[in-house]
């Protein structure tokens, strides 16, 4: 047999063991089943967040994106306070005052 074969052969093999499975069903009581839902309003430190059936309202969509949006502003800053405050010590040393002059 050559490969070519054989992966057509394996390939038919797989795909007919998939066709004759049964499919499986959990079993998953009610309790369990609302403890991993999303409840339809949630209180957070932004607000309150409102979903349809777990997926969210475009108000909350909006209210989240933006405070993400924020959060991503502030994590540049504090990623970069250290880089400025380098760079401010380096300009106010004798060597960096004196390449000032210079330029």
């Amino acid at each position: 047999m050559t490969t070519k074969l054989k992966s057509k052969y394996l390939l038919g093999v797989l795909m007919t063991a998939g066709l004759l499975a049964e499919p499986v069903w959990a079993q998953v009581s009610a309790e369990e089943l609302g403890s991993i839902s999303v409840p339809d309003e949630m209180q957070t430190s932004i607000g309150t967040l409102t979903f349809n059936k777990g997926a969210p309202t475009p108000e909350t969509a909006k209210t989240v994106y933006d405070y993400f949006a924020q959060m991503r502003g502030v994590q540049d800053f504090m990623d970069n306070q250290g880089a400025v405050s380098m760079l401010s010590v380096r300009q106010l040393t004798p060597w960096g005052l004196r390449r000032q002059l210079i330029d």
